[in-house]
C-alpha cells in the first residue's frame, strides 16, 4: 500500500503594515509654524512678544488676550501629478497687542505693518534665524505671502491686531498622507 502525503496548504496572511511615520506631513508643517511663530519676542529682535502666547485655532470671541498669537490650517486644494498630490493650505496668523489711546493713526498703522513684517520673518527664516527657508525644514516645497489686514478693537480696553494669510504648498504620496515624495 502506498502512502501519499500531501504537503499543508500554503497560507498567506496580510497584515496591514502601519505607516513608518505616524505623524501626517500636514501635521508636521504645522508643528513647524508654530514653533517658528513662538520665537516672536523682543528678545529675539522682533517689535513684539505676540508669540509669547501662541494659541491654534483658539476663537476669539469679544478680546483677545494681549499679546498673543492665534494660527490655523484653513482650506486646502490638492491635484494629482504622477503618483504624487500636489497640495495647497492656506495658514492664517492672528497678531494681538494692547491698543494705546493715545496712538495716533500712523503711529497704529506703523505697528501693523511691524507685527506683518514680524510673521514673514519667523516664518520665512530658518530656526537659528540665519537663512531664509521656505521649505518650513523641509516639510514643504514653498511658503508664500498671500495677505495682510489690520483689526482694531475695544472691549474694556484697546487692542490692535493684524490678520496675515499664507499659502503652503507641499507633496504627499497619492494615498498616503503620511509621506511626502
Amino acid at each position: 500500500m502506498a502512502i501519499i502525503v500531501k504537503p499543508a496548504p500554503l497560507v498567506t496572511r496580510l497584515v496591514y503594515a502601519e505607516p513608518v511615520d505616524t505623524v501626517i506631513v500636514r501635521e508636521k508643517i504645522v508643528n513647524v509654524i508654530s514653533r517658528r511663530l513662538s520665537r516672536i519676542r523682543v528678545t529675539n529682535g522682533y517689535s513684539c512678544d505676540c508669540g509669547l502666547t501662541v494659541n491654534e485655532g483658539k476663537i476669539v470671541t469679544i478680546s483677545p488676550e494681549v499679546p498673543s498669537l492665534n494660527f490655523w490650517d484653513g482650506d486646502e486644494s490638492a491635484t494629482k501629478d504622477h503618483g504624487n498630490e500636489i497640495n495647497t493650505m492656506r495658514v492664517t496668523v492672528e497678531l494681538y497687542e494692547k491698543g494705546e489711546p493715545q496712538d495716533s493713526s500712523t503711529a497704529i498703522s506703523r505697528r501693523a505693518r511691524r507685527m506683518v513684517a514680524d510673521v514673514r520673518s519667523a516664518l520665512l527664516m530658518n530656526d537659528g534665524n540665519t537663512r531664509p527657508d521656505p521649505t518650513l525644514d523641509g516639510t514643504a516645497e514653498g511658503l508664500t505671502y498671500s495677505s495682510s489686514d489690520l483689526v482694531l478693537g475695544y472691549n474694556t480696553e484697546s487692542w490692535l491686531g493684524v490678520i496675515v494669510d499664507f499659502e503652503v504648498t507641499y507633496h504627499t504620496l497619492f494615498g498616503n498622507l503620511y509621506r511626502s515624495k
